[in-house]
């Protein structure tokens, strides 16, 4: 006599076929969470390194704001004052270029880990259909640090 699967005694009761497909189961769903688990450590990992350029780029703009105020208190020619604005307009343009490159980059960056996370996972069809995709997008990670590694030559003094 077989006992229903949902019974208390499951173990016990049920046949070792049975019992073996449980076990390819619950392997599945440990595979499953272990995935999940890696995607949303690559979020938090790849949420720190964007918040580290936010730092960044708030701790820049702010000492040259600070040195331009210095500038603006000082005894300074209305000439003084255009070159003051327009540096501060060119260096806060440019810096928010590269803030933004910098995002794009580090978003890129984890959208490729959740990729290689999501490839992770054994005869998924996602794991065949992916891999292609996955090449061609760490393939353009080099291209995009390339923009992302450049600075402006210098700095409102």
């Amino acid at each position: 006599m077989n006992t229903p699967i949902f019974s208390p005694g499951l173990t016990s009761q049920v046949s070792g076929s049975k019992r073996a497909s449980w076990g390819l189961f619950a392997d599945f769903n440990r595979e499953q969470l272990a995935v999940f688990t890696e995607i949303a450590s690559t979020l938090f990992r790849n949420g720190e390194a964007m918040r580290k350029i936010q730092q960044q780029a708030a701790h820049q703009a702010s000492l040259r704001h600070e040195a331009a105020t210095k500038k603006l208190r000082a005894n300074c020619t209305p000439t003084d004052l255009l070159g003051i604005q327009s540096d501060l307009l060119r260096f806060d343009a440019a810096e928010a270029s590269q803030y933004w490159l910098q995002l794009a980059a580090t978003a890129q960056q984890a959208q490729a880990e959740i990729m290689t996370c999501t490839s992770h996972m054994p005869d998924s069809p996602l794991s065949n259909n992916l891999q292609s995709t996955l090449n061609a997008f760490q393939a353009t990670l080099p291209l995009v640090n390339g923009f992302v590694t450049r600075k402006p030559s210098s700095t409102v003094e």
